[in-house]
């Protein structure tokens, strides 16, 4: 045997002595971890895997323990041996290190357990809790309690002033320690339609029903740890310097955290769960800096009794944070409450300055049963972000939603932020699939933007108020200043069976814009209320219906400016036997573009009425249409405006197949079509059924109207390029408007002119709303149009103004520019 290897042997044993050696060591200190510091006459007394603690000081039903260090190994159970009086244990570590609890923290009767070490509070994988009342870990420096009696680590005396009173709050001092809870992580299956299967054993820290766990720390950290209070209440703290209060009259325990401290951050990985699943009556706080659910960690709140859950709530400072999706059978990253009995689901409350969903994450309340479901609340001061799809499961799409599956109602939802995004798929919904109504959908925001596409299914980001079952539909209410819709987002209410869909409200103070992705593309950028048939294939697994039943909602709109483009769609809609709904919008300026559509169609009932109220109404190479398809009657079409300018093969239609056609009414001062454009009210069953189109216009055929003495040929501009006059340009009297026949010409430089139907214009004094600077003016003889740089159209008597005209008068002035060269 060489030198080389001999040595290597000697390493190799002397490195096994060492690990043996260390492994008794810790064998013979393992009790010793339980070591009383000497102020309140705690006893320890090992007996097997047990650590006995007898003594310290009663003070009416407090029990006092002091430490100067406390941990529990594996497989060891730390015993406060109390007497059946004692409701509360208060215990304190005033040593320097962290309390590593990976065995059992166990009491006598239904003590409440308090467990207070600065340095830091760890619980392993085999940390169990084995009391009968409610348990507070935290790394504060002290306990307050009623009579202003402080038990902390501070100073600790040897005979300390004890109190009788109650505990009701937490002092931290700058750098309080961190909380830790590690285990293998939850293993709930994904579903929807039944509710979330759970273990009975579960691993991690439980109390008994109804009581409370809270942890409240510096820091905390979930890494697979879980959490149960089964009908009771989990609070989840983090505090770094300030003050918290609590009240133990009940058995749910409630916090409160003084605005002015220092918070820090909570965050669960690994599949960590919080679960309050049980006889009813749970809630759920969870408050700090920046709260973060990773990797498949949930909070689960399953109401399996007759009492109603009360509430999960989260607050953060900062921010709140749901993603990363990590495996693909288990239930995705989020918040979940369930009604599976007679008590209803828990309210859902987020309340931060950023709050994001992203890569699947959810949020859902549900209910199975009559019970009603609950509501989610949604407050962020800067932005709310649902965006995104699964990296491992594409057809997973970030959402927040409230289903109700049975005869109870689904639970509303409210919004209120100053930017909400909706993206890659992004979905915020209340539906019903059962007996039960759909919940409300309100949301009030300084922007909102709802746009973009999951690629697995090609489904667009939307927010929905839905009907799949017999109860109705919830409506849906959208008070902003800024609503963009793109690449397939959508907002709508709908239903796809005997149900009726709800209303669809949107006040929006500065402009809505709906752009789409072109008319043959789907998903379609849309605004609607709808009932709609879905592939056979999907029937059986909804319990649909061939055909809708449902009458389909109305849509109010009232903004300054609504632009729909590049296919864009606003409409109501229904597919089956109801009636559509009515579409009612008052905007200052509504524009039309690239294919886009504001439409009421009906299958076989009774059309929906279409009223517009604005002052400038354009529509190019797009429609407005009230039709009906079938037996169903076509709708009817009301529009006020100053302005009405058809371009580009345009039309606004009221038409049908094998019934009566709907009648179309135009009331405006200046009614202005294009060659190709059109608008009829005609039913293919015959002229008796067409309907009746009644126009009123105060400007209507200028080259017909004797009064006017104008010319329909472009205007003859001319450049004088003499010496007396070289920059004059001139042009005779034009009446007609000169719109465009395409909108891929416009503004063209040949002309392109109208000739409107009825003509008829009264000289008397007639005033406008100028759509660019919003001023009252006198309606003068329109002879062009110029485009104002934030799109609107201004109509203008002066040709040099007009955008038509400008490629004609610049090749007049390169004319004379030419002119002048050769005279010189």
């Amino acid at each position: 045997m060489d030198k080389n290897t001999i040595m290597q042997n000697l390493l190799m044993r002397k490195t096994a002595i060492l690990i043996v050696f260390l492994s008794l060591l810790e064998a013979t200190s393992t009790h010793a971890q339980v070591i009383p510091d000497g102020t309140v006459d705690s006893r320890v007394t090992p007996q097997g895997n047990t650590i006995q603690i007898d003594g310290g000081t009663t003070s009416g039903s407090n029990l006092f323990h002091s430490f100067q260090s406390f941990s529990v190994p594996t497989g060891n159970t730390a015993y406060f041996n109390n007497n059946a009086n004692i409701q509360n244990i208060i215990t304190r570590v005033t040593g320097n290190s962290t309390s590593v609890i990976d065995g059992i923290l166990r009491s006598n009767g239904t003590a409440n357990l308090f467990f207070l070490n600065p340095n830091g509070i760890i619980f392993g994988k085999n940390a169990r809790l084995d009391i009968g009342g409610s348990f507070l870990g935290t790394t504060a420096n002290s306990i307050k309690f009623a009579d202003g009696i402080q038990f902390g680590v501070t100073a600790p005396q040897s005979s300390p002033l004890l109190t009788i009173a109650e505990p009701v709050g937490l002092d931290f001092s700058s750098n309080s320690g961190e909380i830790r809870v590690s285990n293998v992580g939850h293993q709930l299956p994904s579903g929807l339609f039944t509710p979330t299967s759970r273990v009975d054993n579960p691993l991690g820290l439980q109390v008994s029903p109804g009581k409370t766990l809270a942890l409240v720390g510096g820091d905390v950290f979930l890494s697979g740890g879980a959490v149960y209070a089964p009908g009771g209440r989990i609070e989840i703290g983090s505090v770094k310097q300030g003050q918290v209060k609590f009240d133990t009259s009940n058995a749910q325990w409630s916090f409160s955290y003084d605005p002015q401290s220092i918070f820090g951050s909570i965050v669960l990985t690994n599949r960590s769960l919080l679960d309050t699943t049980g006889p009813g009556g749970a809630s759920m706080g969870i408050f700090g800096r920046q709260i973060r659910f990773l990797e498949d960690s949930v909070a689960l709140m399953q109401n399996q009794g007759v009492a109603s859950d009360k509430e999960l709530r989260l607050e953060a400072t900062d921010s709140i944070y749901f993603g990363n999706d990590v495996l693909p059978n288990e239930l995705p990253v989020g918040l979940y409450t369930e009604a599976t009995n007679l008590g209803s689901s828990a309210h859902i409350t987020l309340i931060s300055p950023e709050i994001t969903l992203t890569d699947g994450a959810v949020i859902d309340t549900f209910t199975y049963t009559p019970a009603p479901g609950g509501n989610i609340s949604l407050e962020a001061q800067n932005s709310i972000k649902i965006e995104g799809t699964s990296a491992i499961r594409p057809v997973l799409v970030s959402q927040i939603n409230a289903l109700a599956f049975s005869s109870g109602k689904a639970g509303d939802i409210d919004i209120t932020t100053s930017n909400l995004v909706l993206s890659d798929g992004g979905r915020l919904s209340s539906v019903t699939f059962g007996k039960g109504n759909g919940g409300n959908i309100d949301i009030k925001a300084g922007l909102i933007e709802v746009f973009g596409l999951e690629l697995e299914q090609r489904q667009g980001s939307m927010i929905q108020a839905g009907s799949l079952g017999t109860g109705d539909a919830g409506n849906l209410k959208i008070d902003t200043l800024k609503l963009i819709l793109a690449q397939g987002g959508s907002l709508s209410t709908t239903t796809l069976n005997t149900g009726d869909g709800g209303s669809l409200t949107i006040i929006a103070s500065d402009f809505i814009e709906v752009n789409g992705m072109g008319s043959d593309v789907t998903p379609e950028t849309k605004i609607t209320a709808e009932a709609i048939q879905i592939s056979p294939e999907l029937r059986p697994f909804f319990n649909l219906p061939p055909v809708p039943s449902g009458n389909s909602g109305k849509v109010t709109i009232n903004t300054p400016r609504l632009s729909l483009t590049n296919g864009g769609r606003l409409s109501v809609l229904n597919e089956g036997t109801g009636n559509a709904g009515e579409l009612q919008i008052s905007a200052n300026t509504i524009t039309l573009e690239d294919n886009s559509l504001i439409s009421a169609t009906t299958f076989s009932g009774n059309g929906g009425n279409i009223r517009l109220l604005a002052d400038f109404l354009l529509l190019n190479n797009s429609d407005i249409s009230a039709s009906a398809k079938g037996k169903g009657t076509g709708g009817n079409i009301n529009i006020d405006s100053d302005l009405v300018v058809l371009l580009g093969n345009s039309s606004i239609i009221a038409n049908a197949e094998d019934a009566r056609a709907g009648d179309i009414t135009i009331n405006t001062l200046g009614l202005l079509l294009s060659p190709d454009s059109q608008i009829t009210a005609t039913s293919e069953r015959g002229p008796q059924y067409d309907g009746n189109v009644d126009i009123t216009a105060e400007i209507t055929n200028f080259s017909q109207d004797p009064d006017l003495n104008v010319q329909v040929d472009p205007p003859d501009l001319y450049s004088a390029c003499g010496d007396s006059n070289k920059t004059a340009l001139a042009y005779y009297r034009v009446g007609t408007a000169g719109q465009p026949k395409s909108p891929s010409t416009r503004p063209p430089a040949d002309g392109g002119w109208l000739q409107a139907a009825q003509a008829r214009y009264n000289q008397r004094h007639i005033n406008y709303v100028d759509p660019e600077s919003g001023e009252i003016k006198p309606l003068k003889r329109v002879v062009g149009w110029k485009t104002n740089k934030n799109g609107t159209i201004t109509f203008v008597n002066d040709p040099r103004e007009a955008d038509q005209y400008a490629p004609a008068i610049a090749a007049q002035l390169k004319a004379c520019q030419t002119e002048q060269a050769k005279a010189s």
